[in-house]
């Protein structure tokens, strides 16, 4: 736990194992959600009184999404299938089945829809997120669909784009929530991995893990308006108002 005024160190909370936790999530309580890759489990954990609890999945947890409107963490596993975890209960309640094994997801603003990104083709997923419903298969523009690779999506704050970063393509594309058409496909700087949003609703951000920069582009066109160097190994971004 870090203190943003001061940007120190205030608290370790320890989860009992080593279990290389990876997304980090808020449920609508303010408990703190994280994956556990090597656990093949996912933690829930008091900020107040550091109790962690334990959920089983069964397989390899890496990333997870939450959706407060219905309760639900969704938690991609690297198969082909997400795990759904029940948020008050604390307990898996079900697994979507996908096409192919997949990796990064995101959920809506408005929690209505899950993203998931297959890693073993270019493509990505649109599934209702009350229903599990697979709504929509949709072709990422630029991707090598025969390079097996990480690829990450995050959503918009407005709802109204869909970012996905091409690890290993050195690629990222962007696509309307409306029918997920596609906006952009551009070159990235290597290795791009985690997004963020500025305030103003039209630019974004991307971290480029391999070249140590951040670079900002426009949602509307994926035009790179400037970058800026970051320590060695940048993976994730947060922008807020």
């Amino acid at each position: 736990m870090i203190d943003l005024p001061s940007k120190s160190l205030t608290r370790v909370i320890d989860l009992g194992e080593t279990c290389a936790p990876h997304g980090v999530m808020m449920d609508a309580s303010g408990a703190l959600w994280s994956s556990g890759e090597l656990a093949n489990a996912v933690f829930v954990i008091d900020p107040a009184s550091a109790e962690v609890q334990r959920v089983d999945v069964g397989n390899t947890a890496h990333w997870l999404a939450i959706s407060h409107k219905t309760g639900k963490a969704f938690v991609s596993v690297k198969t082909d299938f997400i795990v759904v975890v029940d948020v008050a209960r604390r307990a898996v309640i079900d697994r979507i089945k996908v096409p192919e094994l997949t990796e990064g997801l995101a959920i809506s603003p408005d929690g209505d829809t899950l993203y998931v990104c297959a890693q073993t083709a270019a493509e990505f997923y649109v599934i209702d997120a009350h229903t599990h419903a697979l709504r929509q298969t949709v072709a990422i523009e630029g991707s090598n669909a025969a390079k097996p690779q990480m690829r990450r999506v995050r959503v918009s704050p407005d709802n109204r784009h869909v970012v996905v970063a091409l690890h290993q393509d050195n690629r990222a594309a962007i696509y309307a929530v409306d029918g997920a058409e596609p906006i952009a496909s551009f070159a990235t700087g290597k290795g791009p991995m985690g997004f963020g949003f500025a305030p103003d609703g039209r630019h974004a951000y991307l971290c480029c893990h391999d070249d140590a920069v951040v670079i900002e582009f426009e949602l509307a066109s994926g035009k790179t308006t400037r970058t800026f160097a970051t320590d060695a190994g940048c993976e994730f971004i947060v922008a807020y108002h």
